[in-house]
């Protein structure tokens, strides 16, 4: 028999997932549903023995941002800032954006300092518009957690989050693809991170019913 006095909490998350790239930006809109519930004694906020009875996560839309190669650097990363505003204002109210953090030693040097050059316009855009939660996952995070295996094949990666959201779309693009994979990979590598989301959403919301309320008073 259930106790009475546990607390259940459910809920949607607007979700928002960058893929960088400074040749080609994917990036995916994509809402989760979570029910989690709460044991007697246990304070919310901490998350400690906390449950996850449901959850679901589907795509509302996806796209990508290309750049050309011969134009001047600055050029490239205004127009990936630009059209990440574009989506952010077309599509309000998001809970949480995600962003993947695919910096690696080892690799090619020019290559990293372009994709570095790429993060830091995305992060610093994302910083000059309305609030929400900010998560950062590395690429091995994300095959790590949809294929057990950190040094997976992308491919395989992507493939495993698209059978996860029943993906039906027609975009094909690889990097808005893979910014799917990154948020379904974050949404169940770091459930807690959205169930205080979801917390902090709930209770915004009874305050402003309760500022309503008084204000109608």
């Amino acid at each position: 028999m259930e106790n009475k006095n546990n607390i259940t909490l459910q809920g949607k998350l607007k979700i928002l997932s960058i893929d960088p790239g400074l040749c080609c930006t994917g990036w995916s809109i994509l809402e989760a549903s979570i029910v989690v519930k709460y044991e007697q004694g246990v304070n919310p906020v901490g998350f400690q023995k906390s449950s996850l009875m449901t959850s679901s996560i589907k795509v509302i839309a996806l796209g990508y941002v290309k750049t050309k190669s011969h134009s001047p650097l600055i050029e490239r990363l205004s127009l990936i800032s630009e059209e990440l505003r574009k989506v952010f204002y077309s599509n309000p109210c998001f809970d949480i954006v995600i962003v993947e953090n695919t910096i690696m030693g080892g690799r090619n040097f020019k290559a990293q300092q372009l994709l570095a050059h790429a993060r830091g316009a995305i992060l610093l855009t994302l910083k000059n518009l309305p609030s929400f939660g900010l998560l950062e996952i590395h690429a091995n995070t994300v095959k790590a957690t949809l294929c057990k295996l950190g040094n997976a094949k992308k491919d395989d990666a992507i493939k495993k989050a698209l059978e996860l959201v029943n993906y039906q779309g027609k975009v094909k693009n690889q990097d808005a693809l893979d910014s799917i994979a990154i948020a379904v990979a974050a949404f169940f590598r770091y459930q807690n991170s959205f169930h205080r989301v979801l917390w902090f959403k709930a209770w915004s919301s009874l305050n402003q019913s309760f500022s309503e309320v008084l204000g109608n008073g």
